[in-house]
């Protein structure tokens, strides 16, 4: 009758036991006649049972069991002051500890004896199987691992690089918070897939607390436990407090031992900093004139060079070999300004970027792993831009590697260029854009996607989606300010399960503005039609403007709002249709993708046109781009919408 008792928080007495209900129903065997349980009560909780048994039925009184309620309430108040007096001796033992760590502070300047005496102490107020204190250089980003201890067997000091350290040390330097797990594997399975957690096998339990230094993590103090020790909030607690005298004492140390060399060190970096501070005026005004000057230099150097073919004596030559070499050392000179400053300019020249992505193809190729198909689609006419070929690679590259990065089971990576033209209407919904020729460069995956909230943040500096030590969260904004810095604009197109779209809207060069003979090809007066065609468009206004334009041109459009309107209009109205023209991804349980296939079923003949605002290729894992399937990208004008249709009506 204990957990009866427990459960009802009263005394329980069974007379009989052989007649009780309870024992009955239940089964229970006793070899007593008679039983009385009395809940032991402190703080307004159980924190035992009194449980006495007879071999005699009916062997408790009245006044029997009030004399056992009070000696159990005697008993209650025992085991409460024994309790609050083992609290007292451990908190008593825990300030003698804190205190003895300040000594060691003020006394203690040998780090290996101090690291001694604090496994000493630590070791005096705790139960564990494994130990270790690890010291932590920021600069060099190493862990050295000075006192290790696995079940008594004391480990050889070791020093490792951040990112091969035991986990709980890697998390507490990372997160300059304590640790404390009490299901390690469990929390392996949540959050990281490694084994690398403990000195030998991975521990049950852990915690772990920093040595801190203001808000520099100077080392990690941690034990493990391979016996399902449990450590408490007030062992984090108190483990916190004497790591912090530690990190003390190891940081005096430290400058005592290094004093000399630490105020040489200051004077160079005083010095260094004074030299950075010159340079970067320099590596500014550098940036200012680098672009004139060094076509001044080449000039210069290109001149000297004529003169060499030309004049006859040695004399003369000499000389413009000296011009020569001192012009060459000129520019060399700037150059080394501007990367030592760090200063990023724009070499600015007219550029093809499919020639660019050509020269690139090999190294992009390697860039990513072999589970990634990588697919380049370059427009057929050149896709001239005015920018630095430089930062266009570091433009490439970094897309590409957010890309892999996105599909860590593999998958598809399309690039592709085209030469578009973006109107007032485009220009209306995104602000930072003027109406004009652009060249497109778009990068694709068929990775996980990002949310809404994601999207807002994706160009904030710092802001990442990587796990910690995997990204820096620059990368995009520094994509995004070249993009700027050249007069262009970057947009996303994502959404989760459906991989993520960069599209790059950089300025046509001069030279590639104005093509007359393009113009002329696209006036929408030699696209008009008779045809009639079945429009599958969620967006209203995509709809509404996408049918203007097709019936102006003198086509006959059908609107539909979802695939399934598409599907049901069709069996009513399939044998007037000449062409379906349908986004790709639609509301429903029945895509853009779906409803082409349901309608090439029943007419093989169907011309099928597909849009989206996804870039050509990125459907590929859809099923949608197969050979000869027609696709035209969101935004689009007249001339190009009424152009694709007449191409994929005709077949081309």
């Amino acid at each position: 009758i204990i957990g009866w008792a427990v459960e009802d928080n009263e005394v329980k007495y069974v007379p009989d036991v052989s007649k009780d209900s309870h024992f009955v129903k239940h089964g229970i065997e006793l070899t007593t006649k008679a039983e009385c349980a009395i809940p032991l009560k402190g703080n307004d909780k159980i924190i035992g049972i009194l449980d006495v048994q007879s071999d005699s039925v009916n062997a408790f009184t009245r006044e029997d069991i009030h004399i056992l309620t009070t000696v159990a309430d005697q008993i209650s108040a025992a085991l409460q002051n024994a309790e609050l007096f083992g609290d007292a001796k451990k908190r008593a033992e825990r300030l003698s500890a804190i205190n003895e760590m300040a000594e060691t502070v003020n006394s203690t300047l040998e780090v290996d004896t101090l690291l001694s005496r604090t496994y000493t102490t630590i070791k005096r107020l705790f139960a564990f199987d494994a130990f270790y204190i690890a010291l932590y250089n920021k600069k060099s980003k190493t862990v050295d691992y000075r006192i290790s201890i696995d079940r008594g067997i004391y480990q050889k000091p070791s020093a490792k690089p951040l990112d091969k350290a035991l986990i709980s040390t890697v998390l507490v330097i990372q997160r300059k918070a304590p640790l404390n797990l009490d299901n390690v594997q469990k929390y392996r399975e949540e959050h990281l897939d490694t084994n690398h957690w403990g000195i030998g096998e991975p521990p049950d339990t852990i915690l772990a607390v920093p040595l801190r230094i203001g808000e520099n993590v100077t080392g990690v103090i941690s034990m493990q436990s391979y016996s399902g020790i449990k450590y408490s909030r007030e062992d984090t607690e108190f483990l916190a407090i004497l790591a912090d005298q530690v990190a003390i004492a190891l940081e005096n140390a430290r400058l005592f031992k290094n004093l000399k060399s630490e105020l040489i060190r200051r004077k160079n970096l005083e010095d260094q900093l004074v030299q950075a501070q010159k340079m970067e005026a320099i590596g500014r005004l550098a940036g200012g004139i680098a672009h004139d000057f060094n076509n001044l230099l080449t000039a210069i150097i290109g001149y000297t060079d004529l003169l060499l073919t030309e004049v006859p004596d040695d004399y003369t030559k000499d000389e413009l070999n000296e011009i020569k070499k001192a012009s060459k050392r000129a520019a060399l000179l700037t150059s080394q300004l501007l990367a030592f400053s760090r200063k990023q300019f724009l070499a600015i020249e007219i550029l093809d970027i499919n020639i660019i992505l050509k020269d690139m193809e090999s190294m992009l190729h390697r860039l990513i792993r072999e589970d990634i198909d990588l697919k380049i689609v370059l427009s057929r006419e050149p896709c001239l831009v005015e920018s630095d070929s430089g930062q266009l690679n570091q433009i490439i590259m970094n897309l590409i590697v957010n890309a892999k990065d996105a599909m860590p089971e593999g998958g598809k990576l399309t690039i592709e260029t085209a030469n578009v033209e973006l109107g007032e209407d485009y220009a209306k919904e995104h602000f930072d854009i003027k109406p004009g020729f652009y060249v497109m460069l778009a990068v694709s995956d068929t990775g996980s996607g990002m949310n809404v909230e994601t999207i807002k943040h994706i160009f904030e500096p710092f802001f990442t989606t990587k796990g910690p030590g995997e990204g820096t969260g620059l990368g995009l904004s520094m994509v995004y300010g070249i993009i700027k810095q050249t007069g262009g604009e970057i947009l996303v197109y994502s959404e989760p399960g459906y991989g993520t779209t960069f599209k790059i809207y950089l300025p046509r060069a001069a030279r590639g503005k104005h093509i007359p003979e393009q113009d002329e090809n696209h006036k929408v007066s030699g696209n008009s039609g008779t045809e009639t065609i079945l429009l599958a468009e969620d967006e209203d206004v995509v709809r509404r403007v996408t049918a203007r334009i097709l019936e102006n041109a003198g086509h006959t459009v059908f609107k539909a709002g979802t695939a399934d309107e598409a599907l049901q209009f069709y069996k009513e109205e399939g044998k007037h249709i000449d062409l379906l023209i349908t986004d790709v991804i639609m509301p429903g349980n029945l895509s853009g993708t779906n409803l082409a296939q349901s309608l090439l079923d029943k007419n093989p003949e169907l011309k099928i046109l597909y849009i989206s605002g996804y870039t050509e290729n990125t459907i590929v894992h859809q099923g949608v781009l197969d050979d000869g399937i027609s696709f035209l990208q969101k935004p689009f004008t007249p001339e190009t919408l009424l152009g694709k249709v007449r191409e994929t009506i005709r077949g081309n």
